[in-house]
C-alpha cells in the first residue's frame, strides 16, 4: 500500500474542506458555542454523578430522604434546558466573531426562540398558560441551533446596511448599545412572529414540530445508529492518520452528539428507556485511549526489547491512562506508520462489534451523567460510574481484544529497533 501517494489523495481532498470547515463563520459558531456552554454541563458533573450513583442503597437513601429531587432540579436547570443556552451561546459567537454585538444577537434569539414555543399546555380538559421544558432541552436544540443562526446573520447583515437608531454621541455607552438594535429587533421578532402565525396554520402547528419530525428526527435517528457511531469514530482515526485533526469529523457532529446526551439524560430522569443508550455505550467503549485507542499499544509496550519504546511506555504510559495520547501519536510517530496503520484505523470498529455484542448479552443500567465526566477521566473509574461493575468489565474485555490487535504490530516495529539499537552500539564500539 503506498500511503504517500493515499496521503496526497486525502491531502487533495480533504484539507480544502478542513480548511473550509474552519474557516466557515457558521460551523465556527456552532461549535464555539457548544463549547461555551461546557462550563453548565461540567459544573454540575460531580453533584449529577452523586445524585445518580450506581448503588441501589444510595439511591434508596436519596429517595427516603427527599434529596433525590433537589438533584433533579440540579439537571432541570442545566443539560434539560441546554437548548436555551446553546441558542443564546451560538447567536452570540456569530455575532461577535463578525464584530458585531454579541449580547443584542444573543437576546434576540433567545426571544424568537421563546415566540416560536408553545406557550400552553393542555392539563386534564384545560389550557394552562406555561411553557413546556419539553422544548428546552433535547427537541428544541436543532430549533435553537437554526434560530440562533439565522437572527444572528440577520442581525450582522440589518446592522452592516445601517439599520441602526442612530443615538447622539452624549448618550452613555451602555444605553446608546441597548437602544441603537431597535429597528433591527423589531424586524426581526416581526419576521419570528409571522412565521409562528404561519406555521400554526399547517398540520405541524409550530416550527418545532416541523423540524423535529422532518429534519432533527431523521438525521438524529441516522446520525446516532451503532453503525453510524462506529463508522464516525473509523473515519476520525482515519483521517487522524494521515495528518488531519479529528475535529474535522467531530465538529459538523457536536449537535448530534449533544442530542444523544440531552436525549438520555432526560429518558434517565423519567425513569423510561433512553434512546441513545447503546450508540453512547459503544461510543464509550470505542474511545478507550483517545483517538485511535492506543492504551492497548502502552500495554503491548510492556513487553519491549529496545530502549526507544521502553523510554516511550514511560513517557506516554501514563497519560494515556487518562486519554491523553498526543506523546504516543507523535513520538512513534503514528500518523503515515504504514507498519501500524491497521491497528490505528481498524481496532476502533472491532472494539465497538465487540463491545455491542456483549453490551446485547450484559443488561447495564447506564448511567448517563457519566458524560459529563471530563475526558481525562480514566476508563475504569468513567465506566464504574456509567454502568457498575458490568461495564468494567466489558470494557477489560474491550482493552483485552485492543491489546491482541496491536501486540503483533508493535512487535514488528520493536524488532526493528532493537535492530538498529544494536547495529548502532556495535558502530559506536
Amino acid at each position: 500500500m503506498n500511503f504517500g501517494s493515499i496521503q496526497n489523495k486525502l491531502t487533495e481532498v480533504l484539507e480544502p474542506i478542513a480548511v473550509k470547515v474552519g474557516e466557515n463563520k457558521t460551523l465556527t459558531a456552532i461549535t464555539e458555542g457548544f463549547v461555551r456552554t461546557s462550563p453548565i454541563t461540567l459544573g454540575i458533573a460531580i453533584f449529577t454523578i452523586i445524585g445518580n450513583f450506581p448503588i441501589q442503597s444510595w439511591l434508596d437513601l436519596l429517595e427516603r430522604s427527599g434529596l433525590n429531587e433537589h438533584f433533579a432540579a440540579l439537571i432541570g436547570a442545566s443539560t434539560n434546558i441546554l437548548a436555551l443556552y446553546v441558542t443564546f451561546s451560538i447567536a452570540f459567537s456569530y455575532a461577535k466573531n463578525n464584530g458585531q454585538n454579541g449580547m443584542t444577537s444573543g437576546f434576540l434569539a433567545l426571544a424568537s426562540f421563546f415566540v416560536l414555543m408553545p406557550q400552553t399546555i393542555n392539563v386534564g380538559e384545560e389550557s394552562i398558560s406555561a411553557l413546556s421544558t419539553q422544548y428546552l432541552g433535547g427537541d428544541g436544540l436543532f430549533v435553537g441551533l437554526i434560530v440562533a443562526i439565522v437572527v444572528a446573520k440577520l442581525c450582522t447583515w440589518l446592522t452592516d446596511k445601517g439599520m441602526v437608531f442612530k443615538m447622539p454621541k452624549s448618550v452613555p455607552p451602555m444605553v446608546s448599545e441597548s437602544l441603537s438594535p431597535a429597528f433591527i429587533s423589531t424586524i426581526i421578532l416581526g419576521l419570528v412572529f409571522a412565521v409562528r402565525i404561519g406555521v400554526s396554520y399547517t398540520s405541524f402547528g409550530t416550527v418545532f414540530e416541523i423540524v423535529n419530525k422532518l429534519i432533527s428526527g431523521p438525521i438524529v435517528a441516522l446520525g446516532t445508529s451503532v453503525p453510524a457511531v462506529i463508522l464516525l469514530i473509523t473515519l476520525t482515526n482515519f483521517v487522524w492518520f494521515f495528518g488531519l485533526h479529528p475535529n474535522t469529523i467531530y465538529a459538523p457532529m457536536t449537535p448530534l452528539l449533544m442530542s444523544m446526551l440531552i436525549g438520555n439524560m432526560q429518558a434517565f430522569q423519567a425513569g423510561t428507556p433512553q434512546p441513545f443508550a447503546m450508540s453512547s455505550l459503544v461510543l464509550f467503549c470505542c474511545g478507550i485511549g483517545g483517538t485511535g485507542t492506543t492504551l492497548g499499544l502502552c500495554i503491548s509496550m510492556l513487553s519491549a526489547k529496545s530502549k526507544r519504546y521502553k523510554q516511550m511506555l514511560k513517557l506516554g504510559g501514563i497519560p494515556n491512562i487518562f486519554n491523553i495520547n498526543e506523546p504516543i501519536i507523535f513520538g512513534f510517530p503514528l500518523m503515515l506508520n504504514p507498519t501500524l496503520f491497521v491497528p490505528f484505523v481498524f481496532s476502533t470498529p472491532i472494539m465497538g462489534i465487540v463491545a455491542y455484542l456483549l453490551l446485547k448479552i450484559i443488561p447495564i443500567s447506564y448511567v448517563p451523567a457519566s458524560a459529563l465526566l471530563p475526558f481525562t477521566t480514566p476508563f475504569f473509574v468513567k465506566g464504574f460510574i456509567a454502568g457498575g461493575i458490568g461495564l468494567v468489565a466489558i470494557l477489560l474485555v474491550c482493552l483485552v481484544v485492543n491489546t491482541l490487535i496491536w501486540l503483533p504490530f508493535f512487535k514488528i516495529v520493536d524488532k526493528k529497533a532493537l535492530e538498529e539499537e544494536l547495529i548502532a552500539e556495535k558502530e559506536t564500539n
